[in-house]
C-alpha cells in the first residue's frame, strides 16, 4: 500500500517529471563540480608552473607516484585540452592516456594520436 502523502504527491508531481527533475539537478551538480575541480588545478598550474627544462625532465624521468600524482593529473588535462584530441575519434587512443600511470606514458600515447594523425 502507498502512502496517502505520496498519492497526494503524484497526483500533483508526476513520476515522470520527478525522475526528469531529479536527472537534470544530478547534470547540473556534475557540471558545477567539474567546473570547480577545472578552476582549482587550472590555479594550480598557475601557482607552481614548471619552471625549466631540467624540472620537466626530471618529472618524467623520476616520476614520484606518491609526490607528483596531481602534477601527472594536470599534464592529462592540459593534453585533453587540445583539439586534437578533442576532435580525435578512437575512444581507445584517448582511454590510454587517461589510464596513463606515470608522465612517459602519458606522452607516449599522446605521441602515437599525433602519429596518426600526421599520416
Amino acid at each position: 500500500m502507498l502512502n496517502p502523502n505520496f498519492k497526494a504527491l503524484i497526483k500533483e508531481y508526476p513520476m515522470a517529471k520527478i525522475s526528469e527533475s531529479t536527472v537534470q539537478r544530478n547534470k547540473n551538480t556534475f557540471n558545477k563540480l567539474n567546473q570547480i575541480v577545472n578552476n582549482q588545478v587550472e590555479m594550480r598550474m598557475k601557482d607552481k608552473p614548471m619552471e625549466n627544462f631540467s624540472s620537466v625532465v626530471d618529472f618524467i624521468i623520476n616520476y614520484d607516484e606518491k609526490k607528483q600524482a596531481e602534477e601527472l593529473f594536470a599534464l592529462k588535462l592540459k593534453i585533453f585540452d587540445k583539439n586534437l584530441i578533442k576532435d580525435h575519434k578512437s575512444n581507445e587512443d584517448k582511454k590510454k592516456i587517461r589510464q596513463a600511470k606515470t608522465p612517459l606514458e602519458v606522452l607516449l600515447a599522446y605521441s602515437e594520436i599525433l602519429e596518426q594523425q600526421n599520416k
